[in-house]
């Protein structure tokens, strides 16, 4: 008997209940916000803990989980996420809310995301994603953000930003080390004049499909990875020409090849280190010889990456018409530091391959060209062509050409910048 009741209560004892509250905590930032919240029925232990829990992710994984009463679902909407909000017992360390005009006809207002702000820069965020997303709606960003200094990793998308910004007495921006502006609309009072600020602790920053970049002026020392892509007006080379000085990787879609493409001025990057373009577009020579003429100002480059668009390509010539000199594009000159070489969504058509002839026969550094073929290549071409690249001479006696086929998504191979969920 006494053997049966020892080893009931050895069954019975909840080993994950006796773990330290650190551990604890890290289990329910495994589950979503909704699968997390539902711990606090276990016990009064695990409702203190899912109180305590800083990780707060209200995704549309999420909106699609829950059920709204009827009524005013904004309200009721707006209720739920104060009411988690305010029984925190600590500190909200990341917070994440993604909502779009396709959830229950849901339309929060500019007060609302103020509140929810003011909550959280009073309470230690250090890790805050904001995405809202309505036809016909822009969202101010929040003052209380632009002037906090716990935040490190920053990413709103769907909003409106004034500049310059008057931020009181920190520095905007002053503690974030990532900065990620997703369809953010840059604006500045007509009077005012442009006023550059300060982001002195920022190293990446990425602009994707942002409006009016060249009224966001600032300059930020520690930048590294600088990611604009998709911008619906392209602004002047000469927006870049400050921040080329620092970074050591450039993130860039077609139309910033294109910028000026009447008289090409690329300022000098100085410490430029790898370039990755996205999605590059050509129907002729003339985004090639762009590039290339960039790549000149770069003293010290030794990786390019570049994903050729998949709808886009050239409309004339095959790559049987490839006797041009690849050397006439740089006129004469040599990438010196160029070391390793990608090239996706290859099709060996006469603008790309005469590309790639060019890299070889100026790179005396190049140690590596990987030549992704896109799964649309002509049979033929895609037999041939290793041959005619192994057989072509290169500046460099190490170079190794390699050709593969494409099998990872093509979005997962050029472009990735840090993200923090």
């Amino acid at each position: 008997m006494a053997s049966c009741r020892r080893r009931y209560n050895t069954a019975s004892i909840d080993i994950i209940s006796e773990l330290p509250s650190v551990i604890q905590d890290k289990i329910l930032g495994f589950l979503d916000t909704r699968e997390a919240a539902r711990t606090a029925i276990l016990s009064r232990h695990w409702k203190d803990v899912w109180y305590s829990h800083g990780r707060l992710v209200f995704d549309s994984s999420f909106n699609r989980s829950i059920r709204l009463c009827g009524g005013d679902p904004r309200l009721d909407f707006v209720n739920m996420i104060t009411n988690i909000l305010l029984l925190r017992s600590g500190p909200v360390k990341i917070f994440k809310l993604v909502i779009s005009s396709s959830y229950l006809n849901l339309r929060l207002q500019q007060q609302d995301i103020d509140r929810w702000c003011l909550f959280l820069t009073r309470n230690g965020i250090e890790q805050l994603h904001l995405s809202v997303y309505y036809s016909g709606d822009i969202f101010k960003v929040p003052v209380s953000i632009i002037s906090c200094p716990t935040i490190k990793k920053l990413n709103l998308a769907g909003f409106a930003f004034n500049c310059p910004v008057t931020a009181g007495p920190s520095s905007p921006f002053s503690g974030v080390t990532i900065l990620i502006f997703n369809r953010v609309w840059f604006s500045r009072n007509k009077h005012s004049p442009v006023i550059p600020f300060s982001i002195p602790k920022l190293e990446v920053l990425v602009l994707d499909g942002c409006v009016e970049m060249d009224k966001f002026s600032f300059s930020a020392p520690k930048l590294k990875t600088f990611r604009v892509t998709r911008s619906k007006f392209a602004t002047e080379w000469k927006w870049f020409e400050l921040h080329l000085k620092v970074i050591k990787t450039l993130h860039l879609s077609n139309e910033f090849i294109m910028l000026d493409a009447h008289r090409p001025s690329f300022p000098t990057a100085l410490n430029l280190e790898v370039i990755k373009l996205i999605h590059f577009i050509y129907v002729d020579k003339k985004p090639f010889a762009l590039l290339l003429q960039l790549l000149k100002k770069c003293p010290k480059l030794s990786e390019l990456e570049i994903l050729m668009h998949d709808k886009f390509h050239e409309m004339h010539g095959d790559s049987s018409s490839t006797s041009a000199d690849p050397g006439s594009w740089l006129n004469g000159e040599d990438i010196n530091m160029l070391k390793k070489v990608k090239v996706e969504q290859f099709r060996g058509l006469r603008y790309e391959v005469l590309f790639i002839k060019t890299i070889l026969s100026k790179s005396p550094m190049l140690e590596e060209v990987v030549i992704l073929e896109s799964p649309e290549i002509d049979a033929q071409t895609a037999f041939r062509m290793p041959r005619e690249m192994i057989k072509f001479p290169r500046a460099s006696p190490k170079a190794q050409i390699i050709f593969l086929e494409t099998q990872t998504p093509i979005y997962n191979l050029v472009g990735r910048i840090p993200n923090f969920w």
